[in-house]
């Protein structure tokens, strides 16, 4: 089962930012009689494979901030530690109910965010597209004959073209917006998260990206697209750094291992792939059923 698993948490990661372990962890250890340990170290593997294809992709594209990366990555690496030796001095259940409650809040704001910004977007163009129209008023009687030129149509060309057109410009805005980002000048804020990040996840036992997705989404400029590969660009180091470690402690299962990055890399490919193209609020709108989905699973861990 660990193939066709990986596909699903493989495109579930892929377009959520998160590794896809809250989908296989679960799955594996209520199917087969392994134990826990095993299945977490393993998946780690899965998790690997997710971000390494998708960051890719999402690359390829330009939809990555790099130094932004790294200072959530380098921060996430020296919190991890800290929040694994606390598990025993800290109220772990408690902590899941806030993590459940700050991604059930997460879920609907990023949507929002998208609508906040595309109403602005939309009121700056029709502000430009008024002061032009005002100018063509003024030039028109004496050149209106030389500038005008035919339009000619051809049916579902046109339509094939606005849309091939709509993807490219989706790209290339998440592109302009990651090449654009300060991440030295919100150092503070990306370090915050990565640090969060970090000891949450050796605290509680989940994935980097759980945090540094919703909270990089909130707190930055950056698109949906741009948001993802930077999320999980950052989950690189640290899940390098914990598969090593329970590589040492006989936590792997290296043909469960194989199996899961066979799957987990073709299902993020293909929804990395989608992800880069999405038009303005598909991504923002897929990020939310997956938060409230990520929500749900961390209160059925809150143990009663």
């Amino acid at each position: 089962m660990a193939a066709p698993l990986g596909v699903l948490a493989g495109m579930f990661g892929s377009v959520v930012g998160v590794g896809g372990g809250v989908l296989i962890v679960p799955a594996i250890t209520s199917a087969v009689n392994i134990p826990q340990r095993v299945v977490t170290g393993t998946s780690l593997i899965a998790v690997l494979s997710t971000a390494a294809v998708s960051t890719y992709n999402f690359s390829a594209s330009g939809c990555v901030s790099v130094e932004a990366a790294a200072i959530v990555g380098g921060a996430a690496m020296l919190s991890a530690p800290v929040g694994a030796k606390l598990t025993s001095r800290l109220d772990c259940n408690a902590l899941r109910k806030l993590l459940a409650c700050f991604l059930l809040g997460a879920a609907p704001l990023v949507p929002l965010k998208a609508w906040i910004m595309a109403g602005r977007d939309a009121a700056a163009v029709g502000g430009e597209g008024e002061e032009d129209q005002g100018d063509d008023v003024a030039t028109s009687d004496s050149s209106s004959t030389s500038t005008r030129a035919p339009h000619w149509t051809d049916g579902d060309g046109d339509a094939n073209e606005s849309k091939s057109k709509s993807k490219s410009n989706a790209a290339a805005a998440a592109a302009a917006a990651a090449a654009s980002f300060d991440a030295r000048a919100a150092a503070p804020q990306l370090a915050a998260i990565g640090l969060a990040a970090g000891l949450a996840s050796g605290l509680l036992g989940i994935g980097g990206g759980t945090i540094v997705t919703p909270a990089l989404a909130l707190a930055s400029p950056l698109p949906q697209a741009a948001v993802l590969g930077t999320s999980l660009l950052a989950m690189l180091p640290p899940s390098a750094a914990a598969l090593v470690a329970h590589r040492r402690l006989g936590n792997v299962d290296a043909r469960m291992g194989a199996a899961l990055a066979v799957g987990t890399a073709l299902g993020s490919a293909l929804g990395s792939s989608v992800a880069v193209d999405a038009p303005r609020g598909a991504l923002e709108l897929m990020f939310m059923g997956g938060m409230l989905f990520l929500s749900y699973r961390t209160f059925r861990t809150v143990r009663r």
